[in-house]
């Protein structure tokens, strides 16, 4: 699962010591961290709880967040984070928050906030009023700033419920939550009568703003789901996705049950400037796995909003980038993430085994088929079991 923000930064005030955006771990760490990005709330329970980004990097290295709470300490198992953002958009952050069940049995187990960058006014933590729609929980969920530069006061957070009409039109139901109103409401937005239809299951990986109106979801296998005209009348489009790569059909397919491994291992799809741009990372030789040693190539293809067609952009093979002399130790490639800020650029997460805490990730241009940047991450904490890039959300800090 993954989520982004599609806005461009806007230019950073002076004063500020933090990068215009950067790449955020979506789990959250344990830790209590005072400096000018905390913001405080309190749960639902009544217990204060606040929320810091207490490690900001500039990309490619990783950012996090850490939250403090006394109703989160406690053992916990190795998969089960305190918290994870689940949607980011402009300057805003959507926070899930896991709470241990209590000694008198109480099942309390989530809260969701939003989370906003300061700017004219301090950050703030907004605890997200029940009852939650069953997606919020997931990457079901798309988070908008009502601000075209995504430095706006307000956002609204998605989540789409399908349904099928009487006719066989398939329906959304949109259930948002204005944190103007601090309330939600529900907007029904029939699929285009002009659009592709997927009557099978939609699974999103990810979801992102496009403009100042409109929303996608995006399903790696299957897919686009674009929302347009959010604010009036909103109306529901499907997208698809250039075909699997010819080395990656045999792994990645569908099988005879209609199931396939996690696309975002190999697959990203992000918004930005009126194009969609999508990359796809196969291995070559004939592997069958994420490994460096067999060599792979990342494909980057373009579409226009309004076109039909996909567009071949750039590509670049793993030898155009390393040669036999400066190749790192580092077998297992995986999670392409593009750059919402260089239109050639991608990130891709580089380890020695899949099963490694720690690794890099590595910027490659597809263009001029050069490394940009490595950085360095460490899992730090038995609570960051993998730092999955596509599990990266892109968040704006224009207005620290």
């Amino acid at each position: 699962m993954s989520t982004a923000s599609s806005r461009r930064p806007a230019a950073m005030p002076e004063f500020s010591g933090f990068p215009s955006w950067v790449l955020l771990d979506t789990m959250v760490q344990l830790g209590r961290c005072e400096n000018e990005t905390t913001a405080h709330s309190r749960t639902r329970s009544g217990s204060p709880i606040e929320v810091t980004l207490a490690q900001v990097a500039d990309p490619p290295g990783l950012s996090r967040c850490v939250v403090h709470c006394p109703g989160l300490t406690g053992i916990r198992s190795s998969v089960t984070p305190p918290a994870i953002v689940v949607g980011a958009d402009g300057a805003f952050l959507l926070i899930c928050v896991f709470f241990l069940p209590t000694l008198d049995g109480d099942m309390h187990f989530s809260d969701v906030f939003v989370y906003r960058a300061g700017g004219s006014t301090p950050p703030s933590l907004l605890l997200v009023p029940e009852p939650y729609p069953v997606g919020l929980l997931s990457s079901d969920v798309a988070v908008l700033s009502c601000c075209h530069d995504g430095a706006g006061e307000h956002c609204l957070v998605v989540v789409p419920e399908r349904r099928v009409g009487a006719d066989g039109r398939l329906w959304y139901d949109l259930q948002v939550f204005s944190t103007e109103t601090n309330s939600w409401s529900t907007k029904a937005a029939p699929m285009a009568r002009d659009s592709l239809v997927h009557y099978g299951e939609f699974v999103p990986d990810k979801a992102f703003a496009i403009g100042e109106d409109s929303l996608a979801w995006v399903d790696l296998q299957f897919g686009i789901l674009m929302c347009e005209n959010l604010h009036k009348d909103p109306e529901m489009r499907l997208i698809g996705l250039p075909a699997l790569m010819p080395a990656n059909t045999e792994i990645y397919g569908v099988d005879s049950d209609g199931c396939s491994p996690p696309l975002d291992l190999i697959r990203d799809v992000t918004y930005s400037n009126g194009w969609f741009r999508f990359v796809e990372l196969e291995f070559l030789d004939g592997s069958t796995t994420s490994s460096q040693s067999a060599g792979w190539r990342a494909t980057i293809c373009k579409r226009k909003l309004g076109s039909d067609n996909w567009e071949w952009c750039s590509a670049v093979n793993s030898d155009e980038i390393f040669d036999k002399d400066n190749k790192p130790n580092l077998n297992m490639v995986s999670y392409p993430t593009l750059d919402m800020h260089s239109d050639d650029v991608v990130f891709m997460i580089f380890k020695q085994k899949a099963s490694d805490p720690d690794g890099w990730v590595v910027a490659v241009n597809t263009e001029s088929k050069k490394l940009e940047k490595m950085a360095r991450f460490c899992a730090g904490s038995p609570l960051l079991v993998i730092v999955r890039l596509s599990a990266v959300v892109t968040a704006d800090l224009d207005m620290l």
